[in-house]
């Protein structure tokens, strides 16, 4: 919602992260080689995503499914798409956690994406982000439920 241009989301070193589910089941990894970057971060606040997610935002990050793997828990993971519906929506069917999102048909730049959430990564790793994980825009802001005074100020970054 700033008017400054976003970060340039270019990985300059590697990052390699963890992270898993609610109950644990379910473990991820995310390797974005230096020189590479996410196909898009950032705060989605479309309805169909507000429903998927009981919530009135949240941190989705865009990888090439090369950059992504199931550690464990692959036997628990579960897919919905809703009638009609191009994103398929896979979450933990031990707990209900959503894990991740994939996108048939669509592969912008030639990239084949998936989308992970960065609130499931290990807790050292949210509270020391890495700049490329971070939300470079907002999606669908014209849908959000919340005040957008209020977003204007919270979500700018410097």
């Amino acid at each position: 919602m700033s008017a400054q241009s976003p970060p340039d989301p270019t990985v300059h070193v590697h990052v390699h992260v963890h992270g898993h589910c609610y109950c644990g089941a379910i473990t991820f990894e995310v390797s974005i080689p230096a020189g590479a970057s996410p196909i898009f971060t950032a705060y989605c606040h479309c309805d169909s995503c507000r429903r998927a997610h009981a919530a009135p935002l949240y941190h989705v990050a865009c990888v090439d499914t090369s950059m992504f793997r199931l550690t464990s828990g692959q036997d628990v993971l579960q897919e919905f798409t809703k009638p009609g519906g191009s994103i398929v929506r896979a979450f933990c069917g031990r707990c209900g956690s959503k894990v991740l999102n994939r996108f048939p048909g669509w592969t912008p730049g030639g990239r084949e994406p998936v989308a992970f959430f960065p609130a499931l990564l290990d807790e050292a790793t949210q509270h020391a982000l890495p700049d490329a994980l971070r939300p470079h825009k907002h999606n669908r802001p014209e849908e959000s439920v919340l005040d957008h005074a209020m977003l204007q100020g919270f979500f700018d970054h410097d």
